[in-house]
């Protein structure tokens, strides 16, 4: 367990104030039952979100080339899932920040915990290769709960909302790292016997190849292949997401990737892909479609998405049969 950190003064000036009044909501709504929680969570996602033009271009030209196979109502129809679940998630940062440990391991299950709890006792370095599932934070929080993880986080445009998330993803001991930091600290990290819980699907065109994602080229990072070369470390799948029939957030962590890595980055792209790409497909409606996915094009051509400063990109013309 994490020192208790003090909020620095600065964050108690009047700009904060209106952030200060967001976080209590959540700090209330925090201590609520579970079933009432959600409920609070979803009706909030389905009005706000669905709300955010911009996002909403974006989560369904997401759709639309991740699922060609669904109609147009279908896939309508994972989009308002969507907006639930992500109101419900936003709902339960308070619940993954202010909820006692007890409280918070009896309502997260990880499978496969067993398997990488002995690859550590053997002596091996283990990295997991996760994705942006929207309860990514809950997936870290509660292996960092067993297991000492490590971990890149993003800076956010709002610093006290970076300061509490941060100190949420602290609390049972899990090291973060800024991504500027480089890789030393980070290999640094792993070979002293923490897990690298590894987000990779943010499209950077540093250290990336076009992999196949969801049918589509994907600029997808090289980063897990190289780190796992680096330190012989063993490469595992890694999802959540919540289980209504269980009424928990459940950490799925797959089977050790065999032959990882190749020494082809193609190859060791696309195996990771397919592995992340196997837990979305499962609870598709609870993984963050709003990113922009598909951002850099092979052929170089602008974003499909609309962009500040890319006047000529704007989301993708829907195919005829369903205009």
């Amino acid at each position: 367990m994490q020192k208790r950190e003090t909020v620095p003064l600065h964050f108690f000036s009047p700009a904060f104030w209106p952030t200060w009044l967001a976080l209590g909501f959540l700090r209330l709504i925090s201590i609520l039952p579970n079933g009432f929680r959600e409920s609070i969570g979803r009706g909030l996602g389905r009005i706000l979100l669905k709300n955010n033009h911009k996002r909403a271009e974006i989560v369904k030209l997401n759709l639309e080339w991740a699922f060609p196979e669904l109609t147009t109502q279908q896939r309508e129809e994972l989009e308002l899932e969507y907006y639930a679940y992500s109101g419900q998630m936003l709902i339960d940062y308070g619940f993954c920040w202010w909820s006692s440990a007890s409280r918070f391991e009896q309502n997260v299950e990880i499978e496969g915990l067993e398997r990488i709890k002995q690859l550590l006792e053997q002596g091996e370095k283990v990295i997991l290769a996760t994705g942006h599932p929207l309860a990514l934070d809950i997936g870290g929080v509660g292996i960092s709960q067993q297991l000492p993880l490590v971990t890149y986080a993003n800076r956010m445009r709002n610093p006290l909302v970076q300061w509490m998330m941060e100190r949420g993803r602290r609390r049972f001991g899990m090291e973060l790292l800024q991504r500027e930091s480089g890789m030393r600290p980070l290999i640094k990290s792993i070979k002293s016997g923490r897990l690298l819980y590894y987000v990779i699907d943010e499209d950077m065109e540093e250290h990336s190849v076009f992999a196949p994602y969801f049918g589509v080229a994907k600029s997808t990072l090289t980063v897990p292949a190289r780190v796992a070369k680096m330190t012989g470390a063993r490469v595992a799948s890694c999802y959540t997401f919540h289980d209504q029939q269980r009424g928990k957030y459940v950490i799925r962590i797959g089977e050790v990737m065999t032959g990882f890595p190749s020494g082809d980055d193609l190859a060791d792209a696309t195996t990771v892909n397919a592995e992340l790409e196997k837990g979305i497909r499962d609870y598709p409606s609870q993984y963050m479609w709003s990113q922009r996915l598909f951002k850099t094009r092979p052929d170089g051509s602008p974003p499909p998405y609309t962009m500040v400063g890319n006047p000529g990109s704007g989301p993708r013309p829907r195919p005829e049969s369903e205009s």
